[in-house]
């Protein structure tokens, strides 16, 4: 945050919960202390930090959100479309944008398919979700060569740490401001959850999947806004300060 503000520079960090966090009556077993989960505890001591308006916290958002469509996966780590796009609302009403009221009504595809917990399970458990296609307005413009790869078929890997992807969106009621967003799979390069519902909303997004920030990148685009999301499990993980997205993803395509 300070380095932002060296930089003229918003900055804003969040947390997505995990299941546990928000939805701990819906196990059968008391398998955590919900007070004592990190999102909660990190939101305790950010709210009396001196840049406590730095950080967004997601899980009263959240808990609020409950009782509508579902917000996270049955068989799955990760949040829905509406739980994204519980947290996309908040985080336009923190730094002043006007969100769009829209996003739920686009095009989507029901699809089946095996997520992270389902298949752990024995047998694995299948779970058909919707998988909605937020941009309409806003185009990519740009990915860089680990997802290009992937998408032409040279390469199998799936292109998760180190992607990288531009949206510009035209459209003139679009928010002048530019966002660079800084996530992991909650946000995902494809406009399925966080990017997707920003690059609607924001003139220009870019997305790095990746918990550290690279800085060289940061002063050399100077957004307007520096979005950080962190899923809760990789709270126990320390971000570096030396990361650099043009090394890492040499270091990745030589995989």
């Amino acid at each position: 945050a300070d380095r932002c503000a060296r930089l003229g520079i918003r900055f804003v960090q969040t947390v997505v919960p995990e299941k546990l966090t928000v939805l701990p009556d819906l196990c059968g077993d008391a398998l955590v202390e919900p007070a004592l989960a990190p999102s909660r505890r990190l939101a305790r001591r950010m709210a009396v930090s001196r840049r406590a308006s730095a950080y967004l916290d997601l899980v009263p958002v959240l808990e609020a959100a409950r009782g509508g469509a579902p917000i996270y996966h049955r068989t799955d780590t990760h949040w829905t479309y509406r739980g994204s796009l519980s947290a996309y609302e908040a985080v336009c009403r923190h730094v002043g944008a006007e969100r769009r009221t829209d996003l739920w009504d686009r095009p989507f595809e029901d699809k089946e398919m095996l997520l992270d917990l389902g298949c752990k399970l024995d047998p694995p458990v299948p779970e058909t979700i919707r998988l909605v296609t937020a941009t309409k307005l806003a185009r990519r413009t740009s990915a860089n060569a680990l997802i290009t790869s992937f998408l032409e078929g040279r390469r199998t890997k799936t292109p998760i740490t180190a992607s990288h992807v531009r949206y510009d969106n035209p459209a003139p009621e679009a928010d002048p401001r530019r966002l660079l967003l800084f996530g992991d799979s909650c946000s995902n390069f494809d406009p399925i959850s966080l990017t997707g519902q920003f690059a609607e909303t924001f003139r220009e997004v870019q997305f790095v999947w990746s918990a550290s920030v690279d800085w060289a990148l940061v002063e050399r685009e100077r957004p307007d806004i520096l979005l950080c999301e962190l899923a809760e499990r990789f709270l126990r993980r320390v971000p570096g300060d030396d990361f650099d997205l043009e090394a890492e993803v040499a270091r990745r395509m030589a995989e």
